[in-house]
């Protein structure tokens, strides 16, 4: 047999959004008054499990949360675990009594208009819980299996909802306790040989004796996972690159609990034919304006008391670098600024780089719900963005084209990651990427 020491942690009546809110709470208390700690913090606590099971999503079905929303809050929490070297397994989102089939057409004809209303309620409860678990199971066979997701149990697989059955609680939410003995039993056999050979432990990306990347101080370098064969490094084209800018850049997810910077994503990408070593250093909630001021300077503290260095300084500490990506301006939008004025302090960056002999790629202010939305935001930042693209094109940077540093290339950020809440790629908030879409971002920028 395996002797197995089990620590459970259930906040009864919190969403999966919730829960990523609170990831380092050292006290959570819950609707029924009981008290639990958020995952990152109990891993940080004691850095000796094996292995975290992780189910939740239920309380989220019933909240105006899309699919997707739910999908990468729960998908947060997984990657919370795997950042301290700890594998996962993801349990689906239970099912219960709301997931009846709506009525026929014609069964609907015969039905009062309350009931009609309930119908069409269930019909989109069931939608959501449909399309989350799918967006749930695709995730941990692809890209979370590569993070650290071991095992996708299907739930429902294990204690199917019927009415009545003793595996359920009156309420047609809860598991009943011989309902939960039946889900331990099930899991028991899927999980016992991932303990017992250790091939859980084998298979993610994170290190627990690793600092939490949102407590290290930037510069960051994120160079290749593995290193080249000696067949593929003959004739590599090697490079060094800056990244710098704000939150955009340091990949701020899960509410600034994570940080996935795209340079995850851009390194991979442009393997083989080029092994790029990227420095970055993204600044949360700094302006354009404060970046093209803090040129020079040593140690600059962001909103999230994050240390990085002006982007003069780390050309000349970390340097030399054979390109630098730069993004900036979408905290400048939210102080309704004159978009010439805007362009001016991404220019001055620019400039910093190519007088140090570093040509530069300007990437587009991005794009995000309010900016989508808000005629006072949506109008400067296509403003900006089209000034920026005709200044890269413009006689100030022909010197580029003619082998000097310069700006090489002009990115619209809105062909690279259109906003689109229901696609993964953005975060709750509709202003940063999602763990999957700083990634993405990435590795549509090669």
């Amino acid at each position: 047999g395996l002797a197995t020491e089990v620590w459970v942690c259930g906040l009864s009546g919190l969403t999966a959004v919730q829960m990523t809110k609170r990831l380092p709470s050292k006290r959570i208390r819950d609707c029924t008054d009981r008290i639990g700690k958020g995952i990152q913090q109990i891993l940080l606590e004691d850095s000796s499990f094996d292995l975290a099971l992780i189910m939740a999503g239920t309380n989220d079905m019933s909240t105006s949360t899309n699919a997707a929303a739910i999908a990468t809050s729960v998908q947060s929490l997984h990657s919370a675990c795997h950042e301290l070297g700890v594998p996962t397994v993801m349990l689906s989102v239970p099912p219960n009594e709301l997931l009846a089939q709506p009525p026929s057409a014609e069964e609907g004809k015969k039905l009062s208009e309350k009931q009609v209303k309930s119908a069409r309620g269930r019909a989109r409860y069931l939608d959501r819980w449909t399309n989350t678990n799918e967006l749930l199971r695709e995730w941990a066979h692809g890209a979370g299996r590569t993070d650290g997701v071991v095992l996708f149990v299907d739930v429902a697989a294990l204690v199917p909802y019927s009415e009545p059955s003793p595996l359920w609680e009156e309420d047609g939410l809860h598991l009943s306790p011989e309902g939960s003995k039946r889900l331990g039993e099930g899991l028991a056999p899927l999980i016992a040989p991932l303990l017992s050979e250790g091939a859980a432990a084998a298979v993610v990306r994170g290190d627990r004796n690793a600092t939490l990347r949102a407590l290290a101080p930037m510069p960051e370098l994120v160079v290749p996972p593995q290193p080249l064969s000696p067949a593929c490094a003959s004739g590599v084209v090697r490079r060094r690159v800056l990244a710098f800018g704000d939150s955009l850049t340091a990949g701020y997810n899960c509410y600034g609990h994570l940080f996935t910077p795209y340079a995850e994503g851009l390194v991979p990408a442009l393997l083989p034919g080029i092994e790029a070593e990227v420095w970055l250093c993204g600044l949360s909630g700094m302006t354009a304006e404060d970046m093209a001021n803090d040129l020079d300077k040593a140690e600059v503290s962001d909103c999230l008391d994050r240390t990085g260095k002006g982007l003069r300084r780390m050309v000349k500490d970390e340097g030399p670098f054979d390109l630098a990506v730069i993004m900036a301006g979408t905290n400048d939008l939210a102080e309704d600024p004159e978009p010439e004025d805007l362009l001016e302090h991404i220019v001055v960056m620019h400039k910093a780089c190519h007088k140090a002999g570093v040509p530069t790629v300007a990437l587009g202010v991005p794009p995000s719900r309010a900016a989508s939305g808000e005629l006072s935001l949506a109008d400067p930042r296509k403003t900006v963005n089209k000034l920026l693209r005709a200044w890269s094109r413009g006689p100030d940077n022909a010197k580029a084209r003619n082998g000097r540093p310069g700006i090489i290339s002009f990115v619209d950020t809105d062909e690279l990651m259109p906003y689109d809440r229901a696609d993964g790629n953005w975060e709750a908030d509709g202003l940063h990427f999602s763990r999957a879409g700083c990634l993405r971002f990435g590795e549509r920028l090669f």
